[in-house]
Formats: C-alpha cells, sequence, structure tokens
C-alpha cells in the first residue's frame, strides 16, 4: 500500500487574529507545499482548516493510506478518537448544552476523512521535525500576508467588534477627488504601487523602496542646486 505522507500546522498572530494554515505532502509525484491566510480567525480553525485543503490536494485513492503530521492535539484527538463524529451525530453539540465549536470546518473536515484511508499523528511542536518546523514557518508567513476571509469565523463575531482589512482590500492611502498620488499595497508581489490620474503608474518592490526614495532625495537635492 503506497503510504501519502503529510505534516500540517495552523497559526494565529493573536488569537483570534491574522491567521494562516500550511501543508507539506510528499507523494509518489513529489513534494509539495500548500498555505493560505486569512484576516481574523482562530489557530485552532487555522488548524483543522490545513488538514482539510491537505486532503482537497490529495486524491481519494483506496490503495492509499494518508499519513497527516501535526502539533495539534486537538486535531488528533478529535478523529482518532471519535470526537467529531460524535458531536456531528449529536447535531454538532458536545454534551446536552454545550455546543461543539467549529462545527463547519469538522464537517468538511470529516467528510474529507470518509472518502479515503487517513490516519492522524501527533508530534510535539518545534523539537527539530524537519517539515513540522517548515509547516509552521508557512504558516505563520500566510498570517502575515492574509488574503481570504473566514467569513463563517466573522460571522459568528459581535457586530460591534471590527475586522482588519486585508492589505488589498483598500489603498493604503485615498486620493481627494483633486488628482494627486495615490499610494497602494500589493501583498502578492510584496511591492508599493504609485499611482496618478495624469502622470500613470509606478510598481516598486518593497526591497527597493528605500533605495529609490534615497535616490530621490539625492535627485531632488541636485536639482536645488543647479537652480
Amino acid at each position: 500500500m503506497k503510504e501519502i505522507k503529510i505534516h500540517t500546522d495552523g497559526s494565529c498572530l493573536s488569537n483570534p487574529g491574522r491567521g494562516g494554515w500550511a501543508v507539506v505532502i510528499e507523494d509518489e509525484h513529489g513534494r509539495r507545499e500548500l498555505s493560505g491566510g486569512a484576516r481574523m480567525t482562530t489557530n485552532n480553525r487555522m488548524e483543522i482548516r490545513a488538514a482539510i485543503e491537505a486532503l482537497r490536494a490529495t486524491p481519494p485513492d483506496a490503495q492509499s493510506l494518508v499519513t497527516i503530521t501535526t502539533d495539534s492535539q486537538l486535531l488528533v484527538n478529535s478523529v482518532e478518537k471519535g470526537w467529531a463524529a460524535k458531536w456531528r451525530a449529536n447535531n454538532w453539540k458536545r454534551n446536552k448544552t454545550d455546543k461543539a465549536e467549529n462545527p463547519d470546518l469538522w464537517a468538511q473536515l470529516l467528510s474529507e476523512i470518509e472518502q479515503r484511508r487517513v490516519r492522524f499523528v501527533w508530534t510535539k511542536a518545534h523539537v527539530g521535525t524537519l517539515e513540522n518546523e517548515r509547516c509552521d514557518v508557512l504558516a505563520k508567513e500566510a498570517a502575515d500576508r492574509p488574503t481570504e476571509i473566514d467569513e463563517y469565523y466573522e460571522a459568528q463575531r459581535p457586530a460591534t467588534q471590527s475586522h482588519p482589512q486585508l492589505f488589498d482590500a483598500a489603498p493604503a492611502y485615498r486620493a481627494p477627488q483633486k488628482k494627486e498620488y495615490a499610494f497602494k499595497k500589493n501583498s502578492a508581489q510584496r511591492s508599493i504601487i504609485i499611482s496618478h490620474p495624469d502622470h500613470g503608474r509606478l510598481e516598486i518592490p518593497e526591497s527597493e523602496l528605500l533605495p529609490f526614495l534615497e535616490q530621490l532625495r539625492q535627485t531632488v537635492a541636485l536639482n536645488h542646486e543647479k537652480r
């Protein structure tokens, strides 16, 4: 029987807060890395989401065993001890009074598991497990640059609580009605976009921004000296 080895991790910069999930898949086709981030979510939701995305990226195959290694005891125990299946059978209640958290994601995960042969294995975090450490890095990077909205989670939060904007959801600076320069961060490309209705558009990589500004300062100073 073929074995597909998967490592997963979830991260939150604050809990709740900007979160990220990450996956490393090793199978007969090679090695793949997947990751993503949400502007407002929780660490547990990102741990579950990582497992869902890992399985979605692994087509069902009756001849394969999928082993998911994670440092989330909640994820391992909820699947291997049957907790999540019991919550679902009990209409997403942990007992007579307490609702199960994150039923939307548990439902998706159980659906994916039931199409495959899957086992979950726990590993301690930050003990040098290579792919687990890699997932931790990827998840934190994704949390730092979220591109998604965790709609289910945000819908549960009180309406009085504000949500941070995705980096690209709105310009960092909105130009007034008169014609002025506008600045916007392009998170995907790690660049800054400067635009003007008459003078066009310039996109500068973040790594080159400070040298660009210094060169601009020197040019302006030189022009003043020539006057």
